[in-house]
């Protein structure tokens, strides 16, 4: 059996109307319009009142297991083998430890503005100084555009795969992107939560059933018989570290987990759900929360991608298809529970880069009203007009993004790493907030100095490495050295 070509089209389509309606019963009336306030829209909340911190926990958690959990992560496995897990779990927590040390100090000095309701404005107050929120900004958005071009990437890659390339990017990407720009300028923050919901289940739910089916389907539930085939195959590199093309080394495990470890701090849609929160007491859930998701998105991933290395060893560039090639392969064994968490999973990675591509535009829409054009431009726009801005800022930062996933050589990966070690370099930047008194010049000599030497090492060395650690590790702490060093010296004036 497999999944018919008209039908998976249309439960595509229906599950994308779904999601519509989901917004329009969720969205409380006349809160959505122009004249919504920034805190409606762009935090989804009213004073203190705001949504619950479970909501927000499954909404972060959404947007952080995004295309690169469920289509990049497999692909990736399946390339370079099991060292891909390791790095993840200690990167999710150190993420955890980065909620403790900055998301609770950023919600803190928000108390302090009140009406602020982006990280970057935040900065920008805390250091007094409206040009250094606009490097921020400048930076920040040339960083998270690849991210959120990569959510687009593998919504194309991944129907390429269960389609045999019948439906292609622009046909694909592009009617779920009208989608995602409606509920984006519809519902604001609150209908983006309430989708990241159900969006969350089916990715979970579609992954880890996906990764039983296809061990209990090919290897009759028997994990030591896929591990064995690998070896049998000459593959059992992919069961250690540092995997077949020697990539895992001890410093490449380290700058990997440096940049997605430090993926809350610099990241605003990852921000935004700090300053979100109603109270304190919301941090808890979500460090409680994301201490435990690695294990459950990861090992499905695990399975998928290790599976997929022993079922199809010879898909060479195509690697990154993997994860439509097993729903291809649990679907063909038969069975209608086979057809339809099949089509959940497909679902699923549709939902877990659709959840990640609407925060992060959210985002850039509200960046842009809030401290380009708020902060600087026009500090006496209207609340109308800021609406607007974020809004048409939202349609642009989509559109920007479709077109970047035109470029063949926008492998998921790649992307990943550029925006992580790009944004990593903000980090001393962002942390700044704790002292108080944060030195505007230590922190635009710390931005100038990281991106000098993230600049050199990504032309220069073109993907070459520096004593095995990935370049932006050398930026990220050049950063930070300066930003010490500097902050030391102005202090002492």
């Amino acid at each position: 059996m497999t999944l018919n070509f008209f039908w998976l089209l249309t439960g595509i389509g229906l599950y994308l109307v779904a999601l519509l309606l989901l917004l329009w019963w969720t969205k409380p009336r006349g809160e959505a319009g122009d004249d919504a306030s920034g805190e409606a829209f762009f935090l989804g909340r009213h004073g203190q009142s705001g949504l619950h911190p479970l909501l927000l926990l499954v909404s972060y958690a959404a947007t952080v297991y995004s295309a690169f959990t469920l289509i990049g992560m497999p692909g990736f496995i399946y390339q370079h083998g099991v060292g891909a897990f390791g790095a993840i779990v200690i990167s999710q927590l150190l993420q955890v430890a980065c909620i403790l040390f900055f998301g609770m100090a950023l919600w803190r000095r928000a108390q302090e503005f009140p009406g602020a309701t982006s990280p970057i404005e935040i900065v920008s107050r805390c250091y007094n100084s409206p040009r250094l929120g606009l490097v921020v900004f400048m930076a920040t958005v040339l960083f998270v555009i690849p991210h959120l071009t990569l959510q687009l990437v593998g919504i194309g890659r991944l129907i390429e795969g269960v389609t045999d390339g019948r439906v292609g990017y622009l046909e694909s990407v592009g009617a779920i992107l009208i989608v995602m720009v409606l509920y984006s300028e519809l519902g604001g923050f609150r209908g983006i939560v309430w989708t990241d919901v159900i969006q969350f289940v089916l990715s979970v739910g579609g992954m880890t059933v996906l990764a039983w089916l296809y061990i209990d389907r090919v290897w009759d539930g028997n994990l030591f018989e896929l591990t064995d085939q690998l070896v049998e195959q000459g593959d059992e590199s992919l069961l250690s570290t540092p995997g077949p093309a020697g990539f895992y080394t001890a410093p490449m495990l380290f700058s990997l987990c440096l940049f997605y470890g430090l993926w809350p701090i610099a990241h605003p849609s990852s921000a935004v759900r700090f300053l979100a929160q109603s109270s304190p007491r919301g941090f808890l859930w979500m460090v409680g929360g994301m201490a435990c998701m690695p294990v459950i998105m990861f090992l499905p991933a695990l399975v998928i991608g290790l599976g997929g290395a022993a079922a199809h060893p010879d898909l060479g560039q195509l690697h990154e298809t993997i994860a439509g090639q097993v729903v291809s392969d649990v679907v063909s064994t038969g069975g209608a529970l086979a057809t339809v968490f099949g089509f959940c999973y497909i679902l699923g990675s549709l939902s877990a880069a659709m959840s990640t591509c609407d925060s992060q535009a959210l985002a850039m829409g509200q960046i842009v009203s809030r401290d380009l054009v708020k902060g600087v431009l026009s500090p006496n726009i209207s609340p109308r007009s800021e609406m607007r801005t974020a809004r048409l800022a939202i349609m642009l930062v989509f559109l920007v993004s479709f077109a970047l996933g035109f470029n063949k050589d926008s492998f998921i990966l790649r992307l990943s790493v550029l925006s992580g070690s790009g944004t990593a370099v903000l980090v001393p930047t962002y942390l700044g907030i704790r002292l108080r008194q944060p030195h505007k010049w230590a922190a635009l000599a710390s931005i100038a100095s990281g991106y000098t030497v993230f600049l050199w090492g990504e032309t220069m060395l073109a993907g070459q490495t520096i004593g095995g650690f990935h370049p932006g590790v050398i930026a990220v702490g050049t950063s930070a050295m300066v930003f010490l060093g500097a902050s030391a010296m102005l202090r002492k004036r």
